[in-house]
């Protein structure tokens, strides 16, 4: 399992175990399964009322053409909010959206850039829990 290998390697300070225990314990949970699985992703996080939950999700996957180029297609009506649609899924939650607009890799690479250089990476948050999210950034 990597998570748990990962855990052990940064120390005392990280814990693994699955998103119900995550639930329990933590205070931020970072929401990132695949747009397409997000009901099962949020039955497992049934209990999350009160916590701050991180959506970091996009509702589009790659799809093939009948020509068979690959492309990317929106998964759900243009005219509807996937961070919407989280947020009724789970009102109790307290909801935050980042880390969605780059790909990982842009966000990897930014990392190692001098801090004048480095990538923005914009967020919505309630107001009390924008100080926690900017912190966690």
């Amino acid at each position: 399992m990597k998570l748990k290998a990962l855990a052990h390697e940064i120390g005392e300070a990280a814990s693994f175990g699955s998103p119900a225990d995550a639930v329990e314990f933590a205070d931020v949970i970072l929401f990132a399964p695949q747009f397409e699985a997000r009901a099962h992703a949020l039955a497992m996080i049934a209990n999350a009322a009160g916590k701050l939950i991180i959506d970091t999700t996009n509702p589009y996957r790659f799809a093939v053409t009948p020509t068979g180029q690959r492309t990317i297609v929106r998964t759900i009506p243009d005219d509807v909010s996937a961070f919407e649609t989280l947020r009724k899924a789970l009102p109790a939650a307290r909801w935050g959206k980042a880390f969605s607009t780059l790909q990982p890799s842009a966000l990897r690479r930014s990392t190692e850039r001098v801090s004048a250089d480095r990538v923005a990476v914009p967020f919505i948050a309630p107001d009390a829990a924008s100080a926690v999210l900017m912190a966690l950034m």
